[in-house]
C-alpha cells in the first residue's frame, strides 16, 4: 500500500473516532501561550486519561513534548512516546493521542503575529477540504 493511501486511510479512522468523541463530554484543556521575536509556542497540558485529537496544520510544525508518557498517531503509526521527546510533522497532519501519564506537549511556529485566531487562521485548516484548497493555492503560485 502506497503512503498516500496509508495516509487516507488513518485520516478516515481519526475522523470517524473524532467523530465518536464528540458525543462524549468534553474537557476544557489548559493551553499556554508563549511568544518570542519571530516564534509562537502554545503549550497544552493533557491529564492523564484524556483521549484526543489535533487540528490539520497548513505547515509543518515543531512539536516537543516536554513532559509525560502519551500514545500518538506519528505519520501512519501510533507510537508511545515518553517525554523529554522531539519531532516535526509534515505539513497536512492531524494526531491523535491517548494520554498515560499528564503530558505536556507543545507546538513551536515561526509567525512574528500575537493575536491567536489570526494564528490559528493562518496555520490551521478547518478540515481536509480546506487543506486541499490551501495545497492547490500553493501549488498553482495563488
Amino acid at each position: 500500500m502506497d503512503d498516500v493511501t496509508t495516509q487516507l486511510t488513518m485520516r478516515d479512522v481519526v475522523g470517524s473516532v473524532e467523530q465518536g468523541m464528540r458525543k462524549l463530554p468534553q474537557l476544557n484543556l489548559v493551553t499556554e501561550h508563549f511568544f518570542s521575536p519571530g516564534l509562537y509556542t502554545r503549550a497544552l497540558h493533557i491529564p492523564k486519561g484524556c483521549l484526543l485529537t489535533g487540528k490539520i496544520h497548513k505547515y509543518p510544525i515543531l512539536n516537543i513534548m516536554m513532559l509525560g508518557d502519551i500514545s500518538v498517531l506519528i505519520g501512519d503509526e501510533v507510537k508511545r512516546i515518553r517525554a523529554p521527546f522531539v519531532c516535526v510533522s509534515p505539513a497536512g497532519s492531524k494526531k491523535i493521542g491517548f494520554a498515560h501519564e499528564y503530558t505536556i506537549w507543545m507546538g513551536v511556529h515561526r509567525t512574528d503575529e500575537t493575536d491567536i485566531s489570526k494564528i490559528e487562521e493562518h496555520f490551521v485548516a478547518k478540515d481536509d477540504k480546506e487543506y486541499i484548497e490551501f495545497m492547490s493555492a500553493l501549488a498553482l503560485g495563488v
